[in-house]
Formats: C-alpha cells, sequence, structure tokens
C-alpha cells in the first residue's frame, strides 16, 4: 500500500488515571467512563500535514482527524464519506460529485466542493512529496494523483476529471481533504496545523512528545463515545510495547506471532486481522526449466507439495492465512476460483511422474533419463529469519518430492530489505522467497506487468493474456464488470502460477480491556471503528 511498503510500524492511561474520572453505573454489570481518555502510540514523525507524512502511524492517527470522499471498509470495499452520492459520467473518465451538507471543520466553517477542489489542487502540486502521490504511483502503474484535475459545480458539486488514466480510479479520491482558507499552510511541513472533519479535533501538539485530540462536538456522524486521546511520541515500536504492558498507551501492535501469551491477561484484548504483507516464491520464468514443456507440471507439484499450513502453524502459530494468489484473503470481490491448491502430496508426485523426471537416483532425488536432477536454488535474505525458516521446510517438503533444494543464502549483515529487493530485480535466481505490501488498491501490475520486468515482476513473467486481464481489472467501473475481471484473473493465475503464493501474514491489536466496542482493525486503519468505542470498568 505505499506507506505500508515503507515502514510497519500502544494504548491507554492506567486504570488508576481512568478511575479518577467521573463514572455513571450502567445497568450491565461495568462501570461506563464519562469524559475518558485513551492514549495512542506514535513514532517520531516530521510533519503534522497528513498529505506529506512518510510515518505509518501518524498517518493511522490523522485518520482520528481527516476524512476522504471515500473510504474503505473492512473488505476493501469503496463506499461514500464525505461523498453524498456520485454519478460516473458517460466517458468514464470523469465523476461527478454531491458532497454532504452541514459537514463542518474542526475551525466551524462548512466543507464545500471548494475545499475538494482546492485539496486536488495542493495535491498536485506537492507532487512526488505527498505520499498519496506514491501510493498511487505504485498502484496503478505510475499513474498518479497529477492526472487529476476538478470544476467545482456548485456549492456541494463538483466534478472531478480523471486524465491520462486507463481508467476511473474512485481509489484515488480517498485522500484527506484540506480546508481551502489553509492556502499559505496547506503545503507546509512545519507549522501545519490540523484541521480536518473527522470525530477528533486537534488541540495541540507538544514537540516530539505528545499530541491531543478532543471528540468533536458538531461531527457529522455520531458523536464520538471516548472524549480525549493523547498521542504519545516513542523511539520505536518496542518501546511501545513495554508501554503498553506497563499501562501506559492503551492499544498496540504486537511485534510477533506470539500473541497468545496475553490470552490469559485480563487487561489485555487481542484484535487479530490480516496483514497487508504477503509471502510468496518467484518463478524466475528466463530460466529454461520453467519455459520447457514440463514447466506447468512442475509449478503445480510445488502449490501440492508445499505445505502451507504447516508452515503457518509451526513459524507463525496459525497467525496467518494462506493464498493461492495475490488477492487479499478478505477482499470483497475474492471469487471462489481463488482457492485450488491444498496440500496433496499424491497428487504433487503423479503430476511430477508425467514429466520427464520420473526417475531417482540413489539419494531418491527424481532425475530424467539423463541423469539430471530435478533441482532448483532458492534465494533467500539471510537476516530475515523469518523466511530462511520457511525456507528450510519447505526444502524439506520438496525432498520429500524427491526435488532437491538448494538454499541460496544472503548473509551480508549490511543488506537492507531494498537492496535483497535489487536481486530480485537483477534475476540472478531461479526461485526467490519473499515478502511484498500489496496495498489497499488490490492491483497486481508491478508484480505481474510484462513491462515491469527488472522491477518489481519479480518472476520475469511475460504473458500478454496476464497484461490483458489486469487491464481489464484496472478499466472495470461498474460492480459487475469488477467481480468478472477478478474472477478471469484469479482462473488464469491459478492455471499459470507466475507465482508460488503462500501466505498473508496475520498481524494483532492489543487493546487494554477497559476499551469496548466494536474496534475493527484493518492494517491500513487499525483505529477503523474507534470512534464508536467507550470506556468501562468492571464492577
Amino acid at each position: 500500500m505505499f506507506m505500508v511498503l515503507m515502514i510497519f510500524a500502544t494504548g491507554c492511561q492506567n486504570t488508576n488515571n481512568i478511575q479518577k474520572q467521573e463514572p455513571f453505573k450502567s445497568s450491565l454489570q461495568q462501570i461506563i467512563v464519562e469524559n475518558g481518555e485513551i492514549s495512542l502510540p506514535l513514532t517520531n514523525f516530521k510533519t503534522l500535514n497528513p498529505i506529506y507524512t512518510d510515518n505509518l502511524y501518524y498517518y493511522y492517527f490523522s485518520k482520528l482527524m481527516y476524512e476522504g470522499l471515500f473510504e474503505y471498509d473492512e473488505n476493501l470495499k469503496l463506499s461514500p464519506k464525505l461523498a453524498e452520492s456520485f454519478n460516473i459520467n458517460d466517458d468514464g473518465k470523469s465523476i461527478d460529485i454531491k458532497i454532504r451538507e452541514n459537514i463542518f471543520f474542526h475551525d466551524g466553517s462548512e466543507l464545500t466542493a471548494e475545499d475538494v477542489d482546492f485539496t486536488i489542487n495542493m495535491l498536485r502540486q506537492a507532487g512526488d512529496e505527498s505520499i498519496y502521490n506514491n501510493m498511487y504511483k505504485s498502484a496503478y502503474n505510475n499513474a498518479n494523483v497529477s492526472y487529476l484535475r476538478s470544476d467545482v459545480l456548485s456549492k456541494y458539486s463538483i466534478r472531478i476529471y480523471f486524465d491520462n488514466t486507463p481508467t476511473l480510479c474512485l481509489d484515488l479520491l480517498t485522500f484527506p481533504i484540506i480546508k481551502s482558507s489553509s492556502k499559505e499552510t496547506a503545503l507546509s511541513k512545519e507549522n501545519f496545523f490540523p484541521n480536518g472533519t473527522g470525530p477528533y479535533q486537534f488541540i495541540d501538539y507538544q514537540n516530539n512528545k505528545e499530541i491531543h485530540l478532543r471528540a468533536y462536538d458538531n461531527y457529522w456522524g455520531e458523536k464520538a463515545q471516548i472524549t480525549n486521546i493523547t498521542g504519545k511520541i516513542f523511539e520505536n515500536e518496542e518501546l511501545m510495547l513495554t508501554a503498553f504492558e506497563a499501562g501506559k498507551i492503551h492499544i498496540t501492535k504486537s511485534l510477533d506471532s506470539d500473541w497468545g501469551k496475553y490470552l490469559s491477561n485480563n487487561r489485555v484484548r487481542t484484535k487479530e486481522f490480516i496483514s497487508g504483507e504477503y509471502i510468496g516464491i518467484a518463478i524466475n520464468h528466463e530460466k529454461e526449466i520453467f519455459n520447457s514443456e514440463n514447466s506447468l507440471e512442475i509449478k503445480k507439484s510445488l502449490m501440492y507439495g508445499i505445505n502451507r499450513q504447516e508452515l503457518i502453524r509451526k513459524i507463525f502459530l496459525s497467525h496467518g492465512t494462506a493464498v493461492d494468489t495475490l488477492i487479499y484473503p478478505n477482499f470483497y470481490l475474492l471469487p471462489e476460483s481463488a482457492y485450488s491448491y491444498g496440500y496433496n502430496l499424491d497428487k504433487a508426485k503423479d503430476l511430477l511422474d508425467t514429466t520427464e523426471y520420473f526417475l531417482y537416483d540413489k539419494d531418491n532425488i527424481r532425475i530424467n533419463e539423463s541423469g539430471e536432477r530435478l533441482s532448483f536454488d532458492l534465494l533467500v535474505n539471510g537476516k530475515d529469519k523469518i523466511l530462511l525458516s520457511m525456507a528450510n521446510m519447505i526444502k524439506s517438503d520438496l525432498l520429500d518430492l524427491g526435488i532437491e533444494l538448494n538454499l541460496i543464502v544472503i548473509n551480508n549483515e549490511e543488506i537492507e530489505d531494498k537492496d535483497f529487493r535489487e536481486e530480485l530485480k537483477n534475476g540472478d535466481f531461479e526461485l526467490a522467497i519473499f515478502r511484498y505490501q500489496i496495498g489497499t488498491f488490490q492491483r497486481y501490475e508491478s508484480l505481474l506487468k510484462s513491462d515491469n520486468i527488472g522491477y518489481d515482476n519479480f518472476s520475469r513473467y511475460s504473458n500478454q493474456m496476464m497484461d490483458a486481464l489486469l487491464d481489464d481489472i484496472s478499466n472495470s467501473i461498474n460492480e459487475e464488470d469488477k467481480r468478472d475481471a477478478y474472477e478471469e484473473f484469479s482462473k488464469y493465475f491459478i492455471e499459470e502460477i507466475p507465482y508460488i503464493s503462500i501466505m498473508y501474514l496475520n498481524d494483532s491489536l492489543l487493546v487494554d480491556s477497559s476499551i469496548k466496542g466494536d474496534l475493527k482493525p484493518q492494517y491500513y486503519n487499525i483505529y477503523y471503528g474507534l470512534q464508536e468505542c467507550y470506556l468501562s470498568l468492571d464492577k
């Protein structure tokens, strides 16, 4: 997703502080806290301006203050937020949007179409410095907000044009709306005063220490039940977790898969969700073995022969979701065809028996009639201990099929993830296990388009039919066309297997048990639903 491609990154006041506030008794077996306060984690960030932020935790935090024309629900479906209604014009390259009336910024001024027009122009001026431009480029193959322009039709209506884009991209309209009267400071990274339309309004900022928010009394939706939020700034995520365990913040993300250790802690609730991080194996399709007449049977045997559920159980303590394609498991347009390859050792062996590698040598490795072994090199980043453990388990699984897997471990202590990605782009491997942030837009051009070989198309996969199917996804506008496009893409991916898909990682939010309500953390907004939560103490 953009920042989700760049950074990854908990929590309330302790119970004693909550008890000092004025409670009233509920009819339930709890005491509801009025005028309650919670504390949330932040890491050091460079600006309060949501257009420029490159900090994931402030990105999450800013969603409490700002809203866009559209937003994603928990199934990555776009729905109107500040937009009341919209109509896609016949050209397919413009949209007329009616903005909700009687929505007010935190300074008391009313939201109008002028503010939307101003924000679009502001994003165009920000260019590559805006994190939103960067996320759009990643998802839409270098399309960005500079392709947007707009005309104000009336006080509450605006027409937005999508120039030089393959289709009308509603995903682009999730950026936060900035007040037009803030012209002098809107493009500023310093001395920026947040002024959004969200459920919480900005109060003050103590440099590198805290941010204070308060529930906005004139919010257009239901007023937030937790009155005050303090964002506390920490140097790193480890200190966030320490602060959460000490009761100094109310919410934090778990740092590993072992959040089951909190199950016996009555102060902690765990909220598990599927992250945006995909793990798969790139197949170098420029290598002869994957261009041979046996290539499809070999790839299918790998899908059947790797016990992905066992990988998830042993290495991730069952906190992962196996997938057969790149499609996010909770995506509302996920087709049934996206799942086809369960672990089946016999079927994997039967497939290999139909290839030229139906004989075995003295080491029980498959060979062809010329004595050539069925052997692959698997590239792995040695600094990533999780992927290294996965590689060793995969090696064992494939040995059961008669396939030899040699691990090529890059162990340079100086290597960073971006350096390993350069190794992938160079294509000097047969197989490579890797992590990748797919992002909220559910676009896969970067990993699959033929013209991205040498970039993020790590499998060096070139296929005109796949290119056309990706274009169909991008060009689909109505729901039926989108559903059909993802269905056809899924079927073709399952048949072609451009990547060996393994899983999406699961993540977890650790939540102080005093926070009650329907908090639904998502990888693109861990505070989704927080404005509907409340504070309570057990009687």
